[in-house]
C-alpha cells in the first residue's frame, strides 16, 4: 500500500491495529522488520498451501483479535489468493459479522493497493474507533466499498476481467 509520506508516521502512531499479511512472512505488525523479498501468494505455489494448512493464518488471525479486544476487521487483501489465505467465515462468526472487505470501485488486484493506501492515510489511520464501528455494509469513501462480502459488488472491477485483457 502506498501511504505517501505522513500516512507511515501516522501507521505507526495510529491506536488501530494494522496487521500485514505476505507470502513469506505469513501475517506481522508494522513494527516487525521484513527483509525485502520476492514470494507472490498464488494458490498454486507451495506457500499457499503452509499458510492455509489448517487454517494456521486463520488461527494467528483470530487470536490476535481475540488478544486485543478487536471489534471490527477491514480486509484490504485485494486478490483472491492473498483472501483466501484466511478463512473470513470463522473471522465472521468470531466478530459477528464486523468483517468488511473493501474493494475499489475504479481498480481491481494489486491496482487496488493504491486507492487502499490513499484512504489508510487519509482516513482509516486518524477515524476514531466510534467512526470506524459507524460504518455501515455498502458505505462507499475514497472510491472504497466497505462489503460484508468477500466479493466485488456488481458493476465494479474485477481480477478475473483484468487478466483477461493482460
Amino acid at each position: 500500500m502506498k501511504l505517501g509520506p505522513e500516512g507511515k508516521p501516522a501507521a505507526y502512531l495510529s491506536q488501530h491495529h494494522i496487521l500485514l499479511l505476505c507470502g513469506l512472512y505469513g501475517l506481522s505488525t508494522l513494527m516487525e522488520p521484513i527483509q525485502r523479498y520476492n514470494c507472490p501468494v498464488e494458490s498454486n505455489l507451495r506457500n499457499f498451501d503452509i499458510w492455509t494448512k489448517d487454517n494456521t493464518l486463520t488461527d494467528i488471525l483470530l487470536d490476535y483479535i481475540k488478544a486485543h479486544g478487536i471489534e471490527r476487521v477491514f480486509d484490504f487483501t485485494a486478490t483472491e489468493a492473498r483472501r483466501r489465505l484466511i478463512s473470513w467465515p470463522a473471522v465472521h462468526i468470531e466478530l459477528a459479522g464486523n468483517v468488511f472487505h473493501c474493494f475499489s470501485t475504479t481498480a481491481a488486484g494489486d491496482d487496488m493497493l493504491i486507492p487502499f493506501g490513499q484512504l489508510m492515510a487519509e482516513f482509516l489511520l486518524s477515524a476514531s474507533t466510534e467512526r470506524l464501528l459507524a460504518i455501515k455494509p455498502e458505505t462507499e469513501v475514497g472510491g472504497i466499498v466497505f462489503r460484508s462480502f468477500s466479493k466485488p459488488r456488481s458493476g465494479m472491477p474485477r481480477e478475473a476481467e483484468l487478466r483477461e485483457f493482460s
